[in-house]
């Protein structure tokens, strides 16, 4: 379990450097604005690939270890393949969106949903020192060339996007293999008959997906209302801090997955993943407070100058929300996906409540605040469900003599 969870937090680490480059040569060329134009299209994409997705990581991770392999993939790749090909043709023939807009994101909606099925796969298998190397290559394909770009002083936005479809290129090739290897074992029967299960058990999930993600991103579209697309890029940045600091509470999150999916999980396990979490990300938000705020502009530009202040508002929230990322994955891991929905809900009902109001009067600062306030709700959910699950638990394993 230690080399499985270093594996994770090396791959997290590592990918979570490479990204600091990249978002450093993007910010200083595109500026603000350029970055707003990213955030805006990644939460664009991020939002589709929900629909692309047949179940979602961690239900595929449960989905897995259950049912045959081949199956999983081959039915996994055909719905993202479908999915990502109809978007495309309706924003083609149904919206104004530019022929190259309508490709790219068609591109990678798909590429991003094949390679996280890829490493769902690799999880499922306890194969985490794959995982590692394939969460660094991608950044790292797409650092280099952006890196080359930037000293040339040719990066655009529509250049980016032409450069993060290219870094896919590994995982779309080993995704394949793994596809299509057994092919031939598969019943096509079989196959469409499982299919309807996994939707069963996966829909559920995908609305807990697109409320959670909805509970993240929402604001960006009442940013991009009510402020303007330089704000977006400052928010995005926001988010993009937020998301660094979560890498290793996930790769943990994610290492207990795996686990929890087993029938001899002892819950002590979620304890000791959730404390060394908690504690990392205390001190990794303590060091980032820290730096002097001049160092941000330095490294950024004067864009972000507002951004150390953003941090320190929701530094509390950060920290605490290590607890959601935790309990989440165990849940799914032992199937109890309606836990995690109402979690998400309950964070995606007061960003909806909020954002508008807090926006329009705070400004950045108000966006930042409804994205706290909604990711303190859901730790306060998904703490009380998981300490109502723990109670059942300690009754269900009782000795029926102690009961009497």
């Amino acid at each position: 379990m230690f080399k499985n969870s270093f594996y994770q937090i090396l791959g997290s680490v590592g990918a979570s450097v490479v990204n600091l480059f990249i978002v450093v040569f993007t910010a200083r060329i595109l500026g603000a604005s350029g970055r707003g134009e990213i955030t805006f299209l990644l939460a664009f994409s991020g939002l589709v690939q929900i629909l692309t997705a047949l179940v979602g990581h961690s239900v595929m991770v449960y989905i897995l270890t259950k049912n045959k392999e081949n199956e999983v993939l081959i039915a996994s790749f055909l719905w993202s393949l479908m999915i990502s090909f109809f978007l495309t043709l309706s924003l083609l023939l149904f919206t104004s969106q530019t022929f190259s807009f309508s490709i790219y994101l068609g591109l990678i909606v798909f590429l991003q949903t094949c390679s996280t099925n890829l490493l769902t796969l690799y999880t499922a298998r306890f194969k985490f020192a794959k995982i590692t190397v394939l969460r660094i290559i991608q950044p790292l394909i797409l650092c280099f060339f952006i890196g080359y770009f930037y000293f040339t002083d040719h990066l655009t936005v529509n250049l980016y996007w032409q450069l993060l479809i290219v870094s896919f290129a590994p995982h779309f090739c080993i995704f394949l293999f793994e596809v299509f290897k057994d092919i031939k074992s598969v019943r096509f029967k079989t196959l469409i008959n499982n299919s309807g299960n996994f939707f069963k058990l996966g829909s559920l999930n995908q609305l807990n997906n697109l409320l959670q993600y909805g509970a993240y991103r929402f604001s960006i579209w009442v940013i991009s209302a009510q402020l303007g697309m330089k704000e977006i890029g400052i928010f995005g940045m926001w988010l993009t801090v937020c998301d660094a600091l979560w890498l290793i509470p996930n790769a943990l999150a994610n290492v207990n997955l795996a686990y929890a999916s087993k029938t001899n999980y002892k819950l002590a396990t979620l304890t000791h993943f959730l404390m060394f979490a908690l504690l990392l990300v205390f001190f990794m938000v303590l060091t980032i407070l820290l730096i002097p705020n001049g160092w941000y502009v330095n490294i950024l530009g004067k864009d972000f100058n507002e951004l150390k202040n953003l941090i320190r508002i929701a530094s509390p929230v950060i920290v605490g929300f290590t607890i959601t990322i935790i309990i989440a994955y165990y849940f799914s891991g032992k199937g109890l996906i309606k836990y995690n929905t109402i979690g998400s809900g309950a964070g995606f009902l007061a960003i909806l409540l909020l954002s508008n109001y807090l926006t329009a009067k705070h400004g950045l600062k108000g966006a930042v605040l409804a994205n706290s306030i909604s990711y303190a709700t859901s730790i306060l959910v998904m703490l009380f469900l998981f300490l109502r699950h723990k109670k059942k638990l300690k009754v269900n394993q009782t000795p029926r003599s102690l009961l009497n």
